[in-house]
């Protein structure tokens, strides 16, 4: 039974567990037949691509004679890209081949060194240069890729790929929206070797213009089926695609149109001999790549390619979790894109990676495993070894009219769709950078993408306050405990100490708004004792705000994140301030880059003993901790009222006996301070105590208890300092200081629980010892006197815990 029962109780907490069925011979066979089918629309899909994009980074007229090499060398980026994807994705059914993001910056970098190497240093072209475009426009291409392959590659391994967040997505969509209109440049120089300008369009001549429109409305037909029948779009293009081939050559047969006539009139690409991707290499010459026409001019767009290959992994790896619904490895998918460039830019191809269209694509298609990135791949490497001068048959306007599409499908998805998800000032961020991008070029995009990034951060970032907590040294005492009388002078004058704790980053756009917040707090606190001397200020107003002029100003960095070294000459400028008012700063908790950077301008005074006696206030130092600072500033106001500590040190005993054990008035701590000597005689009723305590000296670092020693009495302490410890993460903090007047041990003398904390001597001290068992002897035999005893102790923790409670209601406002 027992049994029985365990085995139910397994059944019932463990979750059931799972099998995936095993396929049926039918279901096998249509599962396999969905994945070949959807390999091969997405392999032809991808060819597609390979040759337009060839055209388009081939589109000069410097480089269009040998369009054949850029199909080449697309295709090799396709097989690489595949390769790699299909077996080292974290999807199983990812899709790869040349990026269509990237394709707009290749095609300008090939532009702008095939005219440097053209026209040389001179503003005439000089035919000798001619064999060397070639290779230095391939050198340029494969050099691109390779730094963006290393770049991905470092960024996957060293998991970097949760960075993306943080790439503000208004840049982002900027980006991605500039290269859709590029792409649809680049679409309208395939078709009539013109640009999207109205100048130039007006002027193209009938044939070409014919030829436009057709691959213009191809692509708005495609994009409007995308748009309104997104779930049949995966069927529809492929049929599309392949009716709008058999359209042309429908026109072409109509028309009586011959193949040469066709690419005369700009319908077919020119035809180009049948190279082997070995034969192109084998002729290839490094003796003819020109570097000085690649840098350093062709360092920004390697910089763009590289952002933009970056941003773009990430968003299709994104893209493909939320479609697909997979989750995704992006420092996986970094790795994988990275690896495929590196291989893809030393066989002298082109950008690739994962493709978002391509993948979901296959997704729709009904693929399932890696099968159907296989069979893609089957297909790129027929065409690659037997050659693609076949693909030069492929109308014009089916290749731009699919490029079109794609840039229209990015403008509309990053630049019309996100209007609903950005607030107005990111909307026209993303209109900014697409503008510059579409009426300057690409870098200044890029550039103009950056400042506002960074100046949006800025901006935002400063409206966030880095003033945390604002709070004076009433609201936040130090941890030492002072002698009776020291202490109700710092009750009285504790506000002239003003605090803040920053948190954040401070840097140009928060510290200016920090120096102006403390500049106006000194001036309305210097200005408001002065009308209270002068008699302005009635007294009921006083009793809500601080009567004193404030002394120091202590700056807490614990919480800070950074300090950009900008913000140098603003605590510059906040010291000069304060020494004209007489006013010393404390920065507490500082980095120690900053605080090397602070002592390099000399802001901080070198000179400074750095320990809390230390009898100078210089105007700026620092320390270790917002506690050591405290002390400091607490030492410094005590060491200004020298009379009133040095008669508080030199009354006699029966004086502070007297004080300690009588009524206290308006709710003020009177503190113990026990100098045994003679007892007074008009305090009889305290005399019986003497007998009781036991004197005690300690030396430096000696334990008056450790923790869980056993509480069996308290410690009055009459000369030197004791710390307080408590043990926190395995390391020990001090909690207090407590100092000649005080009292320590009384805690585990009253609940009986062992001791939870460490106490040593600071300083070399003298105590004076009373036990439990002396207590209880005292209890019987002079109650009155214990009673008076057991009434200070009380007041004594009454007024910590009301001490503890105040703060930490400060501290939550």
């Amino acid at each position: 039974v027992d049994g029985a029962a365990t085995e139910h109780e397994k059944a019932t907490l463990l979750p059931p567990k799972v099998e995936s069925p095993a396929l049926s011979g039918v279901a096998l066979f249509k599962d396999i037949t969905n994945n070949i089918f959807a390999g091969l629309l997405c392999g032809l899909l991808n060819l597609m691509y390979a040759v337009t994009f060839a055209s388009i980074i081939f589109s000069n007229r410097y480089l269009s004679p040998y369009l054949h090499v850029g199909v080449c060398c697309q295709l090799a980026t396709t097989v690489l890209a595949a390769l790699v994807t299909t077996i080292g994705s974290s999807f199983d059914i990812g899709i790869a081949g040349p990026d269509p993001h990237v394709t707009p910056i290749l095609q300008l970098t090939a532009l702008s060194v095939a005219n440097a190497v053209m026209f040389g240093s001179g503003t005439t072209t000089d035919a000798a240069n001619i064999p060397d475009v070639l290779p230095t426009v391939l050198f340029a291409v494969s050099l691109t890729t390779v730094v963006t392959g290393i770049a991905c590659l470092l960024l996957g391994i060293l998991k970097l790929g949760r960075i993306i967040q943080f790439i503000p997505q208004p840049v982002a969509a900027g980006f991605l929206g500039g290269c859709g209109f590029l792409l649809v440049d680049s679409a309208f120089r395939v078709m009539c070797d013109a640009h999207f300008r109205l100048d130039s369009l007006l002027a193209l001549p009938h044939d070409k213009a014919l030829v436009l429109i057709v691959g213009v409305n191809l692509g708005l037909l495609i994009f409007t089926i995308h748009l309104n029948f997104p779930n049949f779009f995966t069927t529809f293009l492929p049929l599309l695609l392949v009716g709008a081939v058999g359209f042309v050559y429908v026109l072409f047969t109509v028309t009586r149109t011959t193949l040469d006539q066709a690419e005369a009139q700009g319908w077919l690409l020119h035809r180009q001999p049948d190279t082997k991707f070995w034969e192109l290499w084998t002729s290839f010459s490094f003796s003819h790549v020109r570097l000085e026409a690649i840098f350093p001019r062709e360092l920004s767009r390697i910089s763009a390619a590289l952002i933009v290959t970056f941003v773009t992994v990430l968003l299709n790896a994104a893209g493909v979790e939320l479609m697909c619904d997979k989750e995704m490895n992006l420092d996986r998918e970094l790795r994988v894109a990275g690896t495929a460039n590196v291989l893809s830019g030393c066989a002298g191809g082109s950008v690739g990676f994962l493709l978002l269209s391509g993948t979901l694509l296959n997704y729709n298609a009904g693929a399932t495993r890696r099968l159907a990135g296989f069979v893609a791949l089957v297909m790129y490497i027929v065409f690659f070894f037997v050659g693609a001068g076949s693909l030069a048959y492929l109308p014009k306007p089916v290749l731009g009219g699919l490029v079109l599409y794609i840039g229209l499908y990015l403008i509309y998805e990053w630049m019309i769709k996100t209007c609903r998800r950005f607030s107005l000032g990111d909307y026209i961020q993303v209109w900014v950078i697409y503008l510059v991008i579409a009426l300057v070029s690409f870098l200044p995009g890029l550039i103009a993408g950056m400042i506002i990034a960074v100046s949006s951060f800025a901006w935002r970032y400063s409206r966030v306050g880095i003033i945390k907590h604002v709070l004076t040294g009433a609201d936040h005492p130090s941890s030492f405990v002072h002698h009776f009388y020291e202490q109700k002078v710092l009750e009285e004058k504790a506000d002239q100490v003003f605090m803040l704790i920053l948190r954040g980053y401070i840097f140009f756009g928060t510290s200016g708004s920090l120096h102006d917040f403390v500049v106006q707090y000194v001036t309305d606190r210097k200005n408001r004792s002065q009308r209270m001397k002068e008699g302005r200020v009635s007294v009921t107003d006083t009793s809500t705000v601080s009567r004193h002029p404030v002394r120091f100003v202590i700056l807490d960095f614990r919480l800070v994140d950074g300090v950009d070294s900008s913000s140098v000459l603003t605590f510059a400028k906040l010291k000069k301030f304060l020494y004209a008012q007489q006013v010393s700063l404390l920065l507490t908790n500082l980095k120690p880059s900053f605080e090397s950077e602070l002592r390099a301008q000399s802001i901080l005074d070198l000179n400074k003993e750095k320990g809390i006696d230390s009898t100078p206030e210089p105007f700026c130092t620092s320390f270790a901790d917002l506690d050591e600072g405290l002390i400091w500033a607490e030492k410094a106001i005590l060491r200004s009222d020298r009379d009133i500590v040095t008669r508080a040190h030199s009354r006699s005993v029966h004086v502070h006996l007297h004080e300690a054990f009588s009524e206290v008035k308006n709710g003020e701590l009177i503190e113990l301070l026990i100098l045994i000597s003679d007892l007074p005689s008009h305090a009889p009723h305290l005399k019986p105590l003497e007998q009781y305590l036991e004197n005690f000296s300690f030396a430096t670092g000696a334990v008056l208890f450790r923790k869980d020693d056993p509480p069996d009495c308290l410690y009055f302490i009459c000369h030197g300092h004791v710390q307080i410890r408590i043990d926190i993460l395995k390391e020990q903090k001090v909690l207090q200081t407590l100092g000649p007047g005080t009292v320590v041990g009384e805690m585990g003398l009253y609940t009986g629980m062992p001791r939870a904390t460490w106490v040593e001597a600071k300083t070399p001290c003298i105590v004076f010892k009373l036990t439990q068992a002396k207590m209880k002897e005292m209890e019987q035999k002079y109650p009155q006197t214990a009673l008076l005893l057991h009434r200070y102790i009380v007041r004594l923790l009454a007024d910590r815990l009301l001490r503890c409670h105040k703060e930490l209601n400060i501290l939550l406002e």
